[in-house]
């Protein structure tokens, strides 16, 4: 068991009986953050917001209605884009954890490749266990190879991926707990890797995981750029690496 303040939780490789719960969980702490997504990608947007002032004031003297009618389109423009982006966002939550549709391309995964895992912290509520976090690691996908060159990173890496922790267990150090996790299974069970480092995508509305990463010895070693109301609005995704072994 690992203490966590008042909390103690069990670390243990994910199972099939898992799989619901943790596509709930990675799906809703990405999902949280739609709200600063939106004001990154539309408030925020110098462009955007140009664009929706000058609609909004065309609209009126084009139909012979009183210039104030323009911020009432304005917010009308605001409350639309609003839309959009919620359920853009859904979309792109569903589409960037596609590994979770079924159990079996879990596993193909996370569980079979050599080096890879994914492990879950459990923790008991009224006598029921309950899943407070999780972190896997992976095969990098290809477009790393090339900020994998830049950064001077090992050809043997693994990337971190779905770090999550239920609203309800956080402020505890889990999410440290589960990083630290991943690097004793390398050490321990893998030494033979040689040289290894770790990979990681942050968005840059994920400010406290990314000031968690950044403690923890991560580094950005490149910057992407996620599209959002076609293509008008962006946020950042850092990718961030560890040199780990060798």
């Amino acid at each position: 068991m690992i203490g966590g303040g008042k909390m103690s939780f069990k670390i243990r490789s994910a199972e099939e009986r898992d799989f619901l719960p943790l596509r709930k969980l990675i799906r809703d702490t990405r999902f949280e953050h739609f709200p600063e997504g939106f004001k990154q990608t539309i408030l925020y947007s110098f462009k955007i917001q140009v664009i929706l002032f000058l609609v909004a004031n065309v609209i009126p003297p084009a139909l012979d209605l009183h210039k104030l009618w323009g911020l009432v389109f304005y917010l009308i423009l605001i409350i639309l884009s609003y839309l959009f982006n919620y359920f853009e966002w859904k979309r792109k939550v569903r589409q960037i954890t596609g590994e979770f549709e079924t159990w079996k391309e879990f596993a193909e995964m996370y569980l079979k490749p050599r080096g890879c895992l994914f492990i879950v912290a459990t923790a008991k509520i009224n006598n029921e266990e309950v899943i407070a976090g999780c972190v896997g690691l992976r095969i990098p996908k290809e477009e790393y190879d090339e900020i994998r060159k830049r950064a001077n990173l090992s050809a043997n890496c693994f990337e971190v991926m779905r770090t999550g922790v239920d609203g309800r267990f956080r402020r505890q150090g889990l999410a440290k707990k589960l990083m630290r996790e991943c690097e004793d299974y390398i050490q321990n069970h893998h030494l033979n890797l040689g040289k290894c480092d770790f990979v990681l995508e942050c968005p840059q509305v994920m400010y406290v995981a990314l000031e968690l990463y950044r403690k923890i010895g991560y580094n950005i070693v490149g910057v992407q750029h996620e599209p959002f109301l076609l293509g008008l609005g962006t946020i950042k995704v850092y990718v961030l690496a560890k040199k780990f072994l060798g």
